[in-house]
C-alpha cells in the first residue's frame, strides 16, 4: 500500500512538473495555492490524468490496496461508492486521495525554490499560530484532563514556535501520558471494537504532533 502511494506521488509530481512550468509566484503560500489548484482541477472532476493501464504497466498495482487506502482516509466509505466493484471510481478517488496527501511532500521539494521566495522557520512559526488559534477556540470537554490537553497541546506550539524542541519533547510526553489515560478508559467502558479503533485515532493523532515537531527540528537546523 505504501509502495503504491509513493508511486502515485511520484507520478503526480511528473504531472505537476508539466503544469508549473516556468511560471513565478510572489511568496510561497501562492505556490502552495497553485498546487491546490491543480489537485481541483485534475483530480476533483470525476476523472484522472494518470491513466491506469499505462500505471499498472509501469508499477506494480492492485485494487486491494487502493482501496484499503480509501477506507482509510473516508469514515464513511459508503458515502462513494454504490458498488465495490466500480473499478473506475476507486482509481479516479485513489489518485485524488494521494494528490490531496502529497501537497506538502511536492510543494517543500526544494527543486521549487526558484519558483518563490521560500521561508520555511516563518512559514513554521505561521503555522504554529495557526494551531494554538485552532486550540484556543475548539470546543473542549469539561473535565480536568481536558483542560490539561488543551493547555499542554497550547504550550506545545508555542515552544515549537519559539523553536524550543526540548520543552516541546517535554510536553509532548505529557501528551502522550494524556492519550494513554484515554486509552484505559476506553478499555474498560466500550467493546473491543470501539477500543482498537480508538487507539488508532490517538496514534494518528500522536504521529501528527511528533512529525510537526521533526519540521521544527529541521527550521532549528537550517
Amino acid at each position: 500500500m505504501e509502495q503504491l502511494k509513493q508511486n502515485l506521488t511520484k507520478k503526480i509530481q511528473e504531472i505537476f512538473d508539466i503544469w508549473i512550468e516556468d511560471d513565478e509566484f510572489n511568496d510561497f503560500e501562492s505556490f502552495e495555492g497553485e498546487y491546490d489548484d491543480f489537485v481541483y482541477r485534475r483530480f476533483n472532476d470525476g476523472d484522472t490524468d494518470i491513466d491506469i493501464d499505462d500505471f499498472a504497466s509501469e508499477y506494480d498495482f492492485c485494487y486491494f490496496d487502493a482501496l484499503t487506502i480509501i477506507k482509510e482516509y473516508y469514515v464513511d466509505i459508503g458515502e462513494h461508492f454504490e458498488n465495490y466493484d466500480d473499478k473506475d471510481k476507486i482509481w479516479e478517488l485513489v489518485c485524488l486521495i494521494c494528490a490531496r496527501d502529497a501537497t506538502y511532500e511536492i510543494t517543500h521539494d526544494p527543486k521549487y525554490k526558484k519558483f518563490y521566495h521560500h521561508d520555511p522557520v516563518g512559514d513554521f512559526k505561521n503555522e504554529c499560530d495557526e494551531k494554538i488559534q485552532y486550540l484556543k477556540n475548539r470546543d473542549w470537554g469539561n473535565k480536568p484532563i481536558d483542560k490539561v490537553e488543551k493547555n499542554t497541546k497550547i504550550r506545545y506550539f508555542q515552544h515549537l514556535k519559539e523553536l524550543d524542541i526540548s520543552k516541546a519533547e517535554e510536553d509532548l510526553k505529557i501528551i502522550n501520558l494524556i492519550y494513554q489515560k484515554y486509552m484505559k478508559h476506553v478499555e474498560t467502558t466500550s467493546n473491543e471494537d470501539c477500543y482498537i479503533g480508538y487507539c488508532d485515532y490517538l496514534k494518528k493523532e500522536y504521529n501528527k504532533l511528533f512529525d510537526f515537531k521533526c519540521r521544527g527540528l529541521a527550521a532549528v537546523l537550517i
